[in-house]
């Protein structure tokens, strides 16, 4: 799994995170959010979605899928932090990500913050020396 720290940023959480692929980005990205809802709060596996993505650009695309657990949390009041399986593909320059992601009711753990959007502000994905380094915002 790829490394994330916190940055300094007013009001909101910047996340900085270095990863092997776009999927250990993904998984990572999801990793530091979820961190910063619970604390180090383990989630259990008790419910299971799995939903699909695409985008012709990577970065609208990690947007859309850290969106997407936002809508979970809000609308179906779940957690779902727990990655069985993540595959992001590019075809006809065409990004395509398929997830099965499991987790539990937000009843049942205090949350610490709550994330009410991701943003395209400071958002920076950019490969180098054969690791992908990315940088995103969270409203808090």
């Amino acid at each position: 799994m790829g490394t994330f720290k916190f940055l300094e940023h007013t009001a909101d959480e910047k996340i900085a995170i270095v990863a092997t692929s776009y999927e250990d980005l993904f998984q990572t990205a999801i990793k530091a959010i979820y961190e910063t809802m619970l604390g180090k709060k383990e989630v259990k596996s008790i419910q299971t979605k799995e939903f699909s993505l695409e985008n012709k650009k990577i970065t609208t695309l990690l947007y859309d899928f850290i969106n997407e657990f936002i809508i979970l949390f809000d609308e179906e009041s779940l957690l779902l932090p727990n990655i069985q399986s993540l595959t992001i593909k590019n075809e006809n320059n065409m990004y395509k990500l398929n997830v099965k992601v499991t987790g539990d009711k937000v009843k049942n753990y205090e949350i610490e913050n709550q994330i009410k959007n991701m943003t395209y502000s400071d958002m920076i994905i950019e490969e180098k020396n054969n690791q992908i380094h990315a940088q995103i915002v969270v409203d808090i």
